[in-house]
């Protein structure tokens, strides 16, 4: 069995801010144009789960068929995304490993790149969660989750805090 998952390497301000608010775009546009060049088209950067982790190149699919409409290109997903994404990354699946025995599986396909799980910039927002008067930027887009929980999460407490003004 496989499933169609996703595991997420935070990314601050820090590892890509340079001059500019629009900086978190211009590091997610970098990311997403070399995996591009590297593939030369469409397909996605790819790797299998034992390869990636031993720094080798996998040759071929083997018991897990990837999911992604448009083929992947096996590929040192290191030359994709930066080093310190992939580190985390590996020290992320030995740990899953740990706690969940079986996750790893040397035939997985490990599937890149996704650089929109949540916006690179955020609405500033005071203790009452507003940024103006009655305006409560929330979620996702004003970059304050990344992913569908966080993001029901955070707008149901924008929506207490909006009921207690």
């Amino acid at each position: 069995d496989s499933s169609n998952a996703a595991l997420l390497v935070e990314i601050t301000p820090k590892d890509y801010y340079r001059n500019s608010v629009l900086d978190g775009f211009k590091f997610q546009h970098e990311i997403e144009k070399r995996a591009f060049n590297i593939c030369n088209n469409y397909k996605a950067p790819a790797n299998l789960m034992k390869e990636f982790l031993h720094d080798e190149i996998a040759s071929s699919i083997r018991s897990v068929k990837p999911s992604y409409p448009h083929g992947v290109a096996f590929t040192n997903l290191n030359k994709t995304l930066p080093n310190y994404v992939c580190e985390a990354l590996k020290e992320g699946i030995i740990e899953i490993n740990k706690r969940m025995p079986g996750f790893y599986d040397p035939d997985a396909v490990i599937t890149g790149v996704e650089t929109r799980t949540s916006s690179p910039i955020r609405i500033i927002r005071d203790d009452n969660r507003m940024c103006a008067p009655n305006i409560y930027p929330m979620g996702e887009g004003a970059g304050y989750a990344g992913g569908i929980t966080s993001a029901a999460l955070d707008g149901l407490k924008c929506a207490i805090k909006s009921m207690e003004e």
